[in-house]
């Protein structure tokens, strides 16, 4: 729930920031920015959520593919496993597979803004009197 309330309010933050940004400085409503303009501001949330989020997802990992048997266990707290994963190789163990990871989410989270920002519209404008 803390993961992906961060990653969330990231992505989603990001998003809305840039659309306010872009309506203060081209005088336009946020229904009037382009969806091209929309696409891009979704893919550069996108790539927001994973820069923050990704050490949050190392943690998660590393507890999930650890020994289901209790005395085995690398990473009994997430404290633990906080430690161990920085004492293995600092910041780059954090963000070991970054790359394709922002590869992957950047666009589907552009798509995926572009399609509830048209909907959106296209639902305003159907039932706008």
């Amino acid at each position: 729930m803390m993961r992906n309330s961060l990653a969330l309010s990231v992505n989603l933050g990001s998003f809305e920031n840039m659309k306010r940004m872009y309506c203060q400085r081209y005088g336009c409503a946020p229904t009037d920015i382009p969806p091209s303009v929309v696409l891009a501001f979704g893919t550069l949330g996108g790539f927001c959520n994973p820069l923050v989020n990704f050490p949050c997802d190392q943690i998660k990992t590393a507890m999930m593919t650890d020994s289901m048997v209790k005395s085995e266990r690398r990473y009994p707290t997430v404290a633990l496993a906080a430690r161990t994963l920085w004492a293995e190789g600092g910041v780059r163990r954090y963000y070991h597979g970054f790359l394709p990871c922002i590869l992957r989410l950047g666009p589907s989270y552009g798509v995926m803004q572009l399609t509830v920002d048209l909907v959106t519209r296209s639902l305003n404008r159907a039932l706008d009197p």
